[in-house]
């Protein structure tokens, strides 16, 4: 039974309410379903269900998880069914075994990613549903983790870079410091293995400072006591991840910084106690006040509580310390886990059952997506372990993820106030909605009755709550509504990469979009674009998909007209979101209309940008009014073309008067085809400058200078046309004339209507 006597033995110690035969049977079960199976390291595959039901027996779980632990992979390895489950062990286990099982690679064939993201989202929904799932998926990771020594180095960095993404940002969220830590230090092991073993070089040759510590431990042990305060004190090392953390913050090495990675931790009965030993750790040592935090006031986003100090021992020295209550401990080590360790209330175990509200909020987003790719967005939003405090004008405190918005605060304060946001009041100074927001600042949001959401929030929420709502409201406008504001979004994506109006669009590109979103008609996508379920730069890749080639030493430029407001610090802050997507202004020319500035920039970049990531960015800033690209090269085709008309059509009378001067055969004939040519000529340069306009020079469609060029060019050449047939006197039939005159200058004109709505 490997060891697993061994492991039965500690579950009859320190669980006596799970049933030890009950575990036999499914660890009977377990081996003869995966006997003959092997890992890639040559054990047994039963070593594995076995080592996962170990890492859970001493989060004191309870029996349903434990059971669920060693089944979990029989499912998805074995021919064992569900309902083969179900009948041996119960509708729980069955339950939770089918939470963690990977989708079946027969549905997914050579959509490896397609078949992760849905295995992800299988997960997630039956967390949300009982959080037990993902305590077993976790301890299933740790494991995988922890024998990646035998997988391909291309193996090892793909399951690293996914356990980080999203195993661990998971783990933050539900408090499972036991789990995040281990996969964090085996991520940092294998993804910088050569910092990893100098560190772990350094900190084994670090015994004096381990020796000073105890000795402010054994001074405070002394002092507690006389306090008769019953505490646990307690020298505690931190992980390397953690200290190569610091370490790059600072921008220090670790012969620098004395103790890095050591603290003192001191456990309490109560949260009053908490204070009264942090009174005593100031009374002895002076502490240094950047460095306070009191997270049992101020709990983190995950519900983690203590009081984290640092003080000034003997000779300039930094120790850390960490205060908390016994039940704190518990929750910052085992986070939703710490319900096994002491008796829950009922209801306490009702809510570890029904899962994370924020995880609930994931999917209910969900609901409003046909972009299934955004579904790991919205949980690495919902999962950031970078957070930020703010404060309502009455001293409410609001957490909020790093990055987040006054939206997101709106929102966050009440649907309502988000609804009809206008204005955020950061600190008393007047910010756009946009604005990112800081730690520590007081906001107070100015709202409107005629107010109304922008579907651009939606590019710049970082919460979920926000983002539902945004959809949500949308969601509820007719019809109407959404068809002309999704043709508006798409016709603006177009203009940018240059490719015409929507209504010329192939039907090629249009079937192929259909049939990716199973969508029945154009109009829906348009009506999803409308209503946010839907990006503009989504449907674009899908409508024009490209092959990336990977060049070297190549360089894109990109060229953008920017109108913003005037206000001082615009031009830095513009430069800094450019620079901050690694692309160089090679050019920048300002103008100055009114209170606004018009910027004329020149971007140049080794790698490939959407125009639409960038566009994005730059309409971030406070104080931008529109973003388009332009293109100088597309300008000077239109004017290269229109002068070279004017060329041919100053050219042509004298083409007429030598064919009437030098009476060769047939010049009657001959001159008047040339001026029939000459009508039919026009038509072709309107319909070629229109398509200029279409395709290349999206902007003339708001701009006067281009059509009365056009409107120039076919005067002139009408002119010529009409000045010939009077001064040469050919003879045409003034009917045909009159009536092409007319089509084409009816043409013209409802061209030009087109093109303006």
């Amino acid at each position: 039974m490997l060891d697993f006597s061994a492991t039965l033995r500690q579950v009859r110690r320190d669980l006596p309410q799970v049933n030890p035969e009950k575990l036999k049977q499914a660890y009977y079960f377990v081996e003869q379903a995966h006997a003959g199976q092997k890992r890639y390291s040559g054990e047994p595959f039963v070593i594995h269900p076995v080592e996962v039901f170990k890492t859970l027996v001493n989060l004191k779980v309870d029996e349903d998880t434990l059971v669920a632990a060693l089944l979990h992979d029989v499912i998805e390895d074995t021919g064992c069914s569900q309902r083969e489950i179900k009948e041996k062990f119960g509708k729980e286990v069955a339950f939770l075994v089918m939470g963690v099982t990977k989708l079946s690679k027969i549905y997914y064939k050579d959509q490896l990613e397609e078949r992760k993201l849905a295995s992800l989202q299988r997960v997630i929904v039956a967390t949300a549903k009982d959080v037990r799932v993902i305590l077993i998926k976790l301890a299933d990771r740790l494991h995988n983790v922890q024998t990646l020594s035998y997988l391909s180095e291309v193996d090892r960095k793909r399951i690293t870079h996914e356990t980080q993404d999203i195993y661990i940002p998971l783990a933050y969220s539900f408090g499972l410091w036991c789990f995040a830590a281990p996969l964090e230090e085996m991520c940092f092991k294998y993804l910088n293995p050569q910092d990893f073993r100098m560190l772990q070089e350094k900190m084994t040759q670090r015994e004096k400072e381990k020796q000073y510590l105890q000795k402010f431990s054994t001074i405070l042990k002394r002092k507690l006591k006389e306090n008769k305060l019953d505490c646990e004190v307690e020298e505690f090392q931190k992980y390397l991840f953690e200290i190569a953390a610091k370490l790059k913050i600072w921008g220090k090495t670790l012969e620098e910084v004395w103790g890095l990675g050591f603290g003192i931790r001191v456990v309490t009965r109560s949260t009053q106690e908490c204070y009264e030993v942090m009174g005593i750790i100031h009374n002895l040592w002076k502490p240094k006040l950047d460095l306070f935090r009191d997270y049992i006031a101020l709990p983190k986003a995950n519900d983690y509580r203590a009081i984290h100090t640092t003080v000034f021992c003997s000779h300039g020295h930094l120790v850390p310390f960490q205060v908390c209550s016994r039940s704190m401990h518990l929750e910052a080590e085992y986070g939703v886990a710490a319900y096994f360790w002491y008796k829950a209330k009922e209801e306490d175990k009702a809510n570890l059952r029904h899962g994370a509200r924020w995880l609930r909020e994931v999917l209910e987003l969900q609901k409003y997506r046909l972009d299934g790719n955004k579904f790991l967005d919205d949980l690495k939003d919902s999962t950031a372990r970078e957070r930020i405090s703010v404060f309502t004008p009455k001293g409410d405190l609001i957490d909020l993820p790093l990055g987040a918005t006054a939206v997101d605060f709106a929102y966050a304060v009440h649907s309502e106030i988000g609804n009809h946001a206008i204005l955020a009041r950061v600190d008393g100074k007047d910010q756009p909605l946009n604005v990112n927001l800081k730690t520590s600042s007081i906001i107070e949001i100015i709202t409107d009755k005629s107010g109304v959401p922008v579907l651009d929030w939606l590019s710049y929420a970082k919460t979920n709550t926000a983002k539902r709502h945004i959809l949500d409201w949308f969601k509820k406008e007719s019809r109407e509504q959404k068809l002309r504001r999704g043709k508006k979004l798409l016709q603006s994506e177009l203009d940018q990469h240059s490719r015409g109006i929507i209504e010329n669009l192939s039907r090629k590109c249009v079937t192929r979009l259909l049939s990716t979103k199973d969508l029945v008609s154009f109009e829906d996508v348009l009506v999803c674009l409308g209503e946010g379920s839907l990006n503009t730069e989504e449907v674009y890749n899908l409508l024009f998909p490209t092959l990336k080639i990977i060049t070297r030493n190549k360089k894109y430029s990109y060229y953008f007209k920017i109108i913003g407001k005037e206000r001082p610090g615009f031009l830095r802050d513009l430069i800094v979101a450019i620079s901050t997507l690694g692309i160089s202004v090679s050019s920048l020319i300002k103008k100055p209309k009114h209170n606004l500035r018009i910027y004329k920039i020149s971007l140049e970049t080794v790698n490939q940008f959407s125009t639409g990531e960038i566009v994005r960015r730059l309409k971030q800033i406070n104080g931008v009014i529109s973003v388009r690209r332009v293109s100088p090269r597309n300008r000077l085709y239109f004017l290269i073309w229109s002068l070279a008309t004017v060329i041919v059509w100053l050219a042509h009378p004298y083409l007429v008067f030598y064919l009437t001067n030098h009476q060769i055969s047939n010049w009657k004939f001959v001159s008047a085809l040339v001026s029939y040519m000459g009508l039919f000529l026009i038509l072709v340069m309107i319909h070629y400058l229109k398509s200029i306009v279409e395709k290349r020079l999206p902007e003339a469609r708001e701009n006067f200078l281009f059509w009365p060029i056009i409107f120039f060019v076919n005067l002139l050449a009408l002119a010529t046309v009409l000045s010939e047939i009077i001064l040469y006197r050919i003879q045409l039939d003034w009917l045909i004339v009159i009536s092409a005159i007319l089509i084409l200058y009816s043409y013209l004109i409802l061209e030009y209507l087109d093109c303006r709505k």
